[in-house]
């Protein structure tokens, strides 16, 4: 292959300079982009469809090259250019070459327009910011990035679009350019921040420079990435499919080992030389107006006689949200006159067949070749394989994922929250209070519920992540020197549970082996392994850093863990494969019973199909400084923002840096004492995001014990609660549900009712009488304590003292003279 011309850097740049005079034109940008032939603005969604003028007629400038980026021919792209050109008055020559530049996935060609559910002028003011940046390599990259990163995640595809618009200092992160970074040691697991960008592009760069990365620049490197591509995604492509109107006909091909489509009045599509024959002759069969394209018609028969091929890969699906299957394709297109419909065919060997729920819709197509998209046909693979927890989320529409009781105290939010638990969890709606308590100690065992309580100490390190201290091992020993690390909160490892809860357990005891190898390496120094044919064994032993290993031998290979980590679940050690057959033998070695190391044979987590309901429970919400505590999760426990959702967003987490979605299996169910905390005081952020339930006292749950009305006696000191200050410090009927005798409601007034009253009233004695009555709080007789001095001048006799009378004089017969006068 010829070496790379990057022709289309200078245009790109000069381009990108000139679309930066248009920050504070950008209605005049717009109106250049509609000014594009019909062909190229169609995609613009938020054009009326009248064609008339143009609406909301703003987009950030990432999106402005996404037009000409996303998955066009080669000579659309130069048309593109070169009316910008044009229109611009660009000096720089038109590119004669696209080499290194990745293409955006036609569903995913824009990043924030107008007609985006969470748009915002703030949102499109920092998406030009971050451009500006790019643009002129300013000192201020990673704050604007990092400014763009907390309002909207960056995602790897805007990383792309920075590489395109300024090659000379800005890389590109897309799928290929990660996997080709581990060839040199680099492995991205996460989305960089600002700094880390940064950091990473300085490493890249001094790599270059020394020769450890063989490439000398950015282009050179995203074009080798691409070259490099494992040879299956190079030669082999990918197509979805659809087996008959709605994949209607799957379970036929399935078992009949082919794929197939229709239009069968066409006869044997070899007979025909090109592209056009076919069209006419979709168009006179199954088309009334003679001067329709048919075009998607047309090539649909066209790529399934003439661009499948043998070892290609087919994903059938079903809809736009489904796969039923995949295969590889196993012959040449053979028409089948035999065949009562879909004629034209294939063979094909089925690897799986099944239900998986996709997180992107497919196209509408009956058959589209993705192998361009390589994100979005290794979640395919993902998911069909197992490795990928996508499958049907069990929820219960009538329960809100994040809801909130709320009432006085004793109304039984706590019970209440124990009985929703269990209905969430296994969809039990049980009354008998002992069963409810017994199914959920087993969620709480089991983690699928977990409990908090909010206080006024609590903090975004303990609920999210946070870096805190450590004294122990991961086997449990106590460190000599006190570590910090960066631990998951409460609310981190829940969502983790749930994300993870449709695994079903595999085997994987690499680490625990890897241990025992370390060990029997500090012992014996060295392990002789028998190599994979059986002719030459080989010697391993620590590598100096005792961190991985070596063979011993004057110029030694190198294996890390990570690398025979891979191999031990049947992937490539390194992309490339290199001495691969080296760490199949090791790991072969170490799974022979008298190699005394223990490894397991690997077995992976399988999908279960549903991911189970998981349920956090926040007592006392209210107490807690939600901003702080939350943070910038808050929006994220939206509905509509959770993963897997219609408006999914993810953020970077600030300590370890990881992507970070809340998954929408996961309820939020939280209670509040509205005696403590009004629900007006709530914060505002929180009050949107979640359903309230009030709980409030309910009598008709109670009855009359040894002659008294509980349910009387209770609607009565509410009313006049009420009265004297409102229905948020009424008294809860829970106080009252397990009372079976006089004595038990005695130690409920006792223990229960009279100090509640005292901190509503704040030992306001006279009200507390109000609410009781002269049986439960009585005046002191001032005499009795000073005597006839009582009656002295020095006494106020409107000052009156009041005290609890003896339980023994409080009349319980009846609930009248209880609390009344």
């Amino acid at each position: 292959m010829a070496e790379a011309k990057f022709t289309w850097i200078p245009f790109y740049k000069e381009l990108a300079q000139k679309v930066l005079e248009y920050k504070d034109k950008r209605k005049e940008l717009m109106e250049i982009v509609y000014s594009l032939p019909e062909k190229y603005t169609s995609f613009l969604q938020w054009k009326p469809e009248d064609g008339s003028g143009v609406t909301n007629p703003e987009f950030d400038p990432f999106s402005f090259f996404g037009i000409f980026n996303r998955g066009w021919t080669i000579e659309n792209r130069k048309e593109i250019l070169s009316f910008f050109k044009k229109k611009f008055s660009l000096k720089s020559n038109l590119p004669e070459d696209f080499e290194g530049i990745p293409v955006l996935d036609n569903r995913r060609s824009f990043f924030i327009t107008r007609n985006a559910p969470d748009f915002s002028e703030e949102f499109l003011n920092a998406y030009w910011e971050l451009f500006e940046a790019v643009v002129t390599n300013s000192d201020d990259f990673q704050m604007v990035y990092d400014q763009l990163n907390s309002m909207r995640p960056i995602t790897y595809g805007l990383t792309f679009m920075m590489y395109c618009i300024n090659p000379d200092n800005f890389f590109s992160l897309d799928t290929n350019s990660r996997n080709y970074l581990k060839k040199y040691g680099i492995d991205i697991d996460t989305l960089p921040n600002g700094k880390q960008y940064s950091e990473l592009r300085n490493t890249i760069q001094e790599k270059m420079k020394s020769g450890e990365i063989e490439e000398k620049s950015f282009s050179s490197f995203s074009q080798n990435s691409w070259k490099q591509e494992p040879e299956e995604s190079t030669n082999v492509k990918r197509w979805t499919y659809a087996a008959g109107e709605n994949s209607r006909l799957w379970g036929e091909f399935y078992k009949a080992g082919i794929m197939a489509i229709g239009w069968d009045g066409t006869g044997n599509l070899n007979e025909y030389d090109n592209k056009e024959d076919i069209r006419k002759k979709v168009v006179e069969l199954y088309r009334d107006d003679p001067n329709a394209t048919a075009k998607n018609d047309t090539i649909c028969l066209w790529q399934f006689a003439n661009e499948i091929h043998i070892g290609d890969i087919i994903y059938v699906k079903h809809g736009r949200k489904q796969l039923f299957g995949r295969g590889i394709v196993e012959s040449d297109y053979y028409y089948d006159e035999t065949r009562s419909e879909y004629q034209h065919c294939r063979k094909v060997k089925w690897t799986h067949k099944g239900e998986w729920n996709l997180n992107s819709p497919t196209a509408l197509k009956t058959l589209t070749d993705v192998t361009r998209y390589t994100g979005f046909w290794q979640e395919f693979e993902e998911i069909i394989q197992g490795k990928k927890a996508e499958a049907t989320v069990t929820t219960h529409e009538s329960i809100p994922l994040n809801q909130i009781l709320y009432g006085p105290p004793g109304t039984g939010k706590t019970y209440e929250t124990k009985k929703l638990a269990v209905k969430i969890c296994e969809g039990l709606d049980l009354t008998n209070r002992n069963d409810i308590t017994s199914h959920y100690k087993k969620l709480i065992d089991d983690g699928r519920v977990v409990f908090t309580t909010f206080h006024q100490s609590m903090s975004y390190e303990d609920f999210i992540e946070g870096i805190k201290p450590v004294t122990k091992d991961e086997e449990g020993t106590e460190l000599e020197t006190m570590k910090y690390k960066v631990l998951p909160g409460i609310f981190k490892k829940i969502c983790e549970k749930a994300r993870k809860s449709s695994e079903v357990n595999g085997t994987d005891n690499f680490n625990k082996s890897w241990i025992n190898l370390m060990d029997y390496l500090e012992e014996k120094e060295s392990v002789t392994i028998k190599s994979i044919n059986g002719k030459a064994d080989f010697t391993i032993i620590q590598n100096t850093t005792g961190t991985g290993l070596m063979t011993d031998e004057e110029h030694p290979k190198y294996f890390s863990k990570e690398q025979l980590y891979r191999v031990y679940k049947g992937e490539k050690g390194v992309p490339a494969g290199g001495h691969d057959n080296y760490r199949k033998a090791i790991v072969e070695n170490f799974m022979k019973k008298e190699a005394s190391i223990g490894l397991e044979k690997y077995e992976p987590p399988v999908n279960s199909g549903n991911k189970l309901p998981y349920l956090l429970i926040i007592d006392e919400i209210n107490r807690g400084n939600i901003p702080q505590i939350f943070g910038e999760l808050i929006t994220l426990i939206e509905d509509s923002k959770r993963e897997n959702s219609s408006d999914e967003i993810s953020v970077t987490l600030p300590y370890s840096g990881e992507q970070f979605t809340v998954p929408s299996n996961l309820y939020i169910l939280g209670t509040m004492n509205t005696a403590d905390r009004s629900i007006e005081a709530l914060d505002t952020a929180l009050r949107r995001r979640f359903v309230f339930v009030e709980k409030m006292p309910d009598s008709k749950k109670l009855e009359v014990v040894d002659g008294i009305d509980l349910t009387a006696m209770l609607n009565t000191m509410n009313s006049r609660m009420e009265y004297l200050l409102d229905r948020d410090h009424t008294i809860g009927h829970a106080y009252f549900i397990n009372v079976k005798s006089v004595e038990d409601i005695k130690n409920v007034f006792a223990n229960k009712i009279i100090p509640q009253l005292q901190e509503y009233f704040y030992s306001d004695w006279k009200k507390i009488q109000l609410v009781l009555g002269n049986t439960f709080i009585r005046e002191k007789n001032l005499t009795a304590i000073f005597g006839n001095i009582a009656t002295d001048e020095y006494f106020n006799s409107d000052k009156k003292q009041y005290e609890i009378a003896p339980a023994d004089e409080w009349d319980f017969t009846l609930s009248s003279t209880v609390i009344s006068e």
